[in-house]
């Protein structure tokens, strides 16, 4: 029966180890992503920012070309 109990225990410690592993993966991956969100934002904001500068330079033409 301690033979059962020893076996049961090292099963689980096992489990125990597999689960942390996997939860150091995910926080890992979680990080990862959560950089290139931080990154492609930022990158978007970007774009806008020359999409509204481009426009205005646009617009600024139009007027000096139909006066």
């Amino acid at each position: 029966m301690l033979l059962t109990r020893r076996g049961l225990a090292v099963q689980e410690e096992s489990k125990l180890k597999l689960a942390l592993e996997e939860l150091q993966s995910t926080k890992e991956l979680c990080a990862q992503l959560t950089l290139e969100r931080e990154e492609n934002e930022k990158e978007f904001l970007e774009i806008l920012d020359s999409k509204k500068t481009l426009k205005s330079e646009l617009s600024l033409l139009v007027q000096e070309n139909t006066q």
